[in-house]
């Protein structure tokens, strides 16, 4: 048997490994969006939060009662929960690429400063889609909840 004959389908099968699997690059992308997200948001740098997001978004923040779009999103970050995020924790629990398109499943506990002075903490779970436009990745849509305990069924 020729080396030819075995090396070749070998890396064929390795190539079509690697084109099945997302470039890693395109993963660490999205989910340094992520982490500029709240680093934006606990300096409050509402310039650079806002351009994380699409001008055509659609999401439903766990603040709301329906969906909203991005000129929501301005007034939601100045006047809701994340103006006054203090401190934040975050668990990457998944990102999933589908071509140009990735989503990111985490959680983040928010250490929050109220009006009283107190301070409370509060737990979200958070999925943001992410398309890349050109170079740039942008929050497209997105959805969040409080994140309570699972209830055990009896």
């Amino acid at each position: 048997m020729k080396l030819t004959t075995v090396i070749v389908p070998l890396l064929l099968l390795g190539a079509l490994g690697v084109a099945q699997q997302p470039a890693a690059s395109a993963i660490d992308q999205v989910w340094s969006g992520e982490e500029a997200y709240w680093r934006y948001v606990q300096s409050h740098n509402l310039q650079s939060y806002l351009a994380l997001w699409s001008d055509d978004f659609v999401g439903w923040p766990r603040t709301t009662d329906h969906p909203v779009h991005k000129t929501d999103i301005g007034l939601l970050f100045q006047s809701g929960t994340l103006s006054r995020v203090m401190a934040y924790e975050l668990n990457r629990e998944s990102v999933e690429m589908h071509g140009p398109v990735g989503i990111a499943f985490y959680r983040v506990k928010m250490r929050l400063n109220n009006a009283n002075h107190s301070q409370s903490t509060i737990t979200a779970r958070i999925t943001h889609t992410w398309m890349k436009k050109g170079d740039v990745w942008q929050i497209v849509s997105g959805m969040s909840a409080d994140d309570s305990p699972p209830t055990v069924a009896k």
